[in-house]
């Protein structure tokens, strides 16, 4: 990384780590891809990964840091049968061709074991671009996802 990149992702983890101090992952019904970067980390509180990656990228934003959101979906639930449907997936943020995970505050250098583990669904400018606008919605287009992955 860049040293520009490096100090900007360094920065924003350092940022939500300090402002998203709790996880309501008892909210995620209702606030999945509803609020913007800037209400969740007003807000103080996070549903998951997704909030996690949307308040990083808005960080970012601030920083004048470039970043793609990066949907990701793992790889054993993709091959189980189709009944399987609780969605197994976490998104991540690239930044400089690294993946960064603002949920675990981890940065991977080498994302060979993030690409072991998942496939990557897609990249875009935020997950609202892949169709991800609520939970119903990222259900149903993870769900196609599989079938189209597995061939049915």
């Amino acid at each position: 990384m860049k040293n520009n990149h490096q100090w900007a992702v360094i920065k924003a983890l350092e940022i939500i780590k300090e402002r998203i101090t709790s996880d309501r992952h008892d909210l995620i019904l209702q606030l999945f891809n509803k609020r913007t970067g800037k209400e969740i980390v007003e807000s103080g509180f996070s549903t998951g990964c997704t909030d996690d990656a949307i308040a990083f990228m808005y960080v970012l934003d601030s920083l004048g840091q470039g970043y793609h959101y990066v949907e990701a979906l793992e790889r054993d639930w993709l091959e189980s049968p189709m009944e399987n449907s609780k969605i197994k997936g976490h998104a991540y943020v690239e930044v400089d061709g690294y993946l960064v995970d603002p949920q675990r505050r981890a940065v991977h250098l080498d994302p060979s074991w993030v690409l072991s583990r998942y496939v990557i669904f897609g990249k875009a400018k935020s997950p609202w671009d892949l169709g991800l606008s609520s939970f119903q919605d990222m259900v149903q287009v993870f769900m196609d996802y599989k079938e189209k992955y597995n061939g049915i």
